[in-house]
């Protein structure tokens, strides 16, 4: 198990790739909660993209906790971090995600959903790409339902 600090230095690498998630493993789960509880937003947010990768129910429940962090960075990286997670957890926290009150935490909602989401989830979307009075977030509705249900 690394320590904090390990996990800090490892998540600050100023280029993200998978090599850098790839230094972690299911032993480094709570010192990464720890450090996400206490760190800047940005760094937290890449501890979201750290247990994305990690995986298991121990991961996914801190994910599920932090769609409702008060750092919009957080729910952000939660939101883009839902095309690798499991269709039960993304669609559980896409569904509160594509209603939060931050435009960006919106955007990565939409960009998450997939032909595999729920069809709770596709029918939100399919509203929101008619009732949202924000022009570009609209836009980007009515390109992901086009994606999801265009013809292979």
């Amino acid at each position: 198990m690394k320590t904090v600090e390990e996990i800090k230095a490892i998540l600050s690498s100023i280029e993200t790739n998978e090599t850098m998630y790839s230094l972690l493993d299911q032993t480094d789960i709570p010192n990464v909660k720890r450090m996400m509880d206490e760190a800047e937003p940005w760094l937290a947010a890449r501890a979201i993209f750290a247990l994305s990768r990690l995986g298991g129910d121990e991961s996914h429940n801190i994910i599920l906790r932090a769609a409702t962090d008060e750092r919009s960075e957080v729910r952000i990286a939660v939101a883009a971090s839902c095309e690798i997670l499991p269709d039960a957890i993304s669609d559980t926290v896409l569904n509160s995600l594509i209603e939060d009150s931050e435009p960006g935490v919106k955007k990565f909602a939409i960009k998450s959903i997939t032909k595999t989401s729920e069809t709770r989830l596709k029918e939100k979307l399919r509203a929101f790409s008619r009732e949202e009075t924000n022009e570009p977030l609209r836009r980007i509705a009515e390109e992901k339902i086009l994606q999801i249900y265009e013809e292979n």
